[in-house]
């Protein structure tokens, strides 16, 4: 759940729920802040492509002169921290728990989830941010009660934003305990492989005319918390830079480039030992209307990969690319479309050479009613030295993977506090390997109450 202030609700308006003094929590800012710069919990390795849109999730823009908006939303004041508390429950089937081949192992499935948002304004342009939300999957046929488990959705972080002159700073924590493993890509028939992750950082960003300069640094590691195979506890630093020009009033376009180092380790670990990438190409941003934005960045990425054993290192280098459009047609439609392709860390293992596609749409047909119809591919092969695939009897070919995903989901606001949701949702990885394909399908009925 992100750590933004709760949305604005339209017109100022007396905050609800309660309050009491506790100012004396003012003093403890500077040792939270400070703190988030040691808070080194494993986290999930991640590739340098990335790192602009991840660090971007972190920090508000660098125009924003104030902590947060004026009118602000919260149901309990605690001195000068507000909170945002919110539950519900999701109750549904999936026709595939263990993403069997045989597509054998349905079960009915009950997730209770909590999530929690904090902001305390400290000064002027200071400010603290909480954001949690976590649950429990509860698998009720006997037989895939080994999936059960807790996780920690991720964008869970506390982050610290300050001024310095023009500069804005955000120093951030962000955890994360990962379920369903068929959202990712690169893992075959292997629900049982979650993960614990935290990663901490800092970005810094401002504005100097028409230029835009943002840069930063995050430490990601992750655990591997159960499950068999894949690369087990791994390691990253990352460091990544961008600078835009406002070429236009509706144009940004720019340069950014990142670095990453990988480190890997655990028992689960059997052939990988670490990588690098670096990346640099041009983007440009283009707010057509102002119904209509569009996105899109390309390079070249070199992804070096170390491997155990004496077996030797191999260099992917190749071009990257991605494009992303926003459009609302209308009041009652919108839709957006990305495409791209990118070199990545492949859970099992070396990087992935991968194609990637999705397109969503959203109806307002209804007051109150929400609907939405999503659709993602994935085609993705492995990359790895000849000697690798002689060594677990593959070939290169047999490294291809494609994902599918797809299916509907309706949200209706029953109430001003309770909303709640069906959806219906479809998913199917097909490999050339010995892993195996397999389908899935499952569907849910939720319920969520915002205090």
């Amino acid at each position: 759940m992100p750590s933004q202030p709760p949305p604005l609700r339209g017109a100022a308006r007396r905050p609800r729920g309660f309050s009491f003094d506790a100012t004396r929590l003012g003093k403890l800012t500077p040792w939270v802040g400070g703190g988030l710069l040691c808070a080194a919990l494993p986290a999930s390795a991640q590739y340098s492509l990335q790192m602009a849109d991840d660090f971007s999730t972190y920090s508000s823009p660098s125009s924003q002169r104030a902590p947060g908006p004026a009118n602000r939303d919260y149901n309990l004041k605690l001195g000068p921290t507000e909170w945002t508390f919110a539950a519900g429950v999701t109750m549904g089937w999936t026709s595939n728990a263990r993403l069997s081949g045989s597509g054998g192992g349905g079960s009915f499935v009950l997730q209770p989830t909590a999530s929690a948002s904090m902001f305390m304004p400290i000064a002027e342009r200071t400010s603290l941010t909480l954001g949690l939300t976590m649950g429990y999957n509860f698998y009720l046929s006997g037989g895939n009660s080994d999936l059960n488990g807790f996780y920690i959705a991720p964008g869970t972080r506390l982050a610290y934003t300050m001024y310095i002159g023009d500069v804005q700073l955000s120093f951030y924590d962000a955890l994360s305990v990962s379920q369903f493993a068929f959202n990712d890509p690169t893992v075959g028939n292997n629900p049982e492989a979650r993960t614990f992750g935290n990663a901490f950082g800092f970005t810094a960003s401002t504005q100097l005319y028409k230029t835009q300069l943002t840069g930063g640094f995050s430490q990601n590691n992750t655990w591997q918390l159960s499950g068999v195979d894949g690369v087990g506890n791994t390691g990253s630093q990352n460091l990544f830079a961008q600078a835009g020009y406002q070429v236009l009033p509706e144009v940004v376009a720019g340069i950014n480039g990142g670095l990453t180092w990988q480190h890997y380790s655990g028992e689960s670990q059997s052939i990988l030992k670490g990588g690098f990438q670096w990346n640099v190409g041009p983007y440009v941003s283009w707010t057509v209307t102002e119904a209509l934005t569009i996105n899109g960045s390309f390079g070249y990425t070199v992804y070096t990969q170390d491997y155990l054993y004496g077996l030797p290192s191999t260099d992917t280098g190749s071009t990257y690319w991605q494009i992303g459009f926003s459009h609302a047609i209308s009041e009652l439609v919108t839709y957006s479309l990305s495409a791209g392709h990118t070199i990545s860390p492949n859970y099992y293992s070396g990087p992935t050479d991968a194609y990637n596609v999705s397109l969503g749409l959203s109806w307002n047909l209804v007051k109150d009613l929400s609907i939405s119809t999503p659709f993602s591919y994935y085609n993705g092969s492995g990359i790895a030295p000849v000697d690798y695939y002689d060594a677990v009897g593959l070939t290169p070919a047999s490294e291809r993977f494609q994902t599918y995903s797809t299916g509907i989901s309706f949200g209706y606001a029953l109430t001003r506090h309770i909303t709640t949701s069906l959806s219906y949702n479809f998913n199917y990885r097909k490999e050339d390997g010995p892993t195996g394909d397999y389908t899935v399908n499952s569907i849910y009925l939720g319920f969520s109450y915002q205090f």
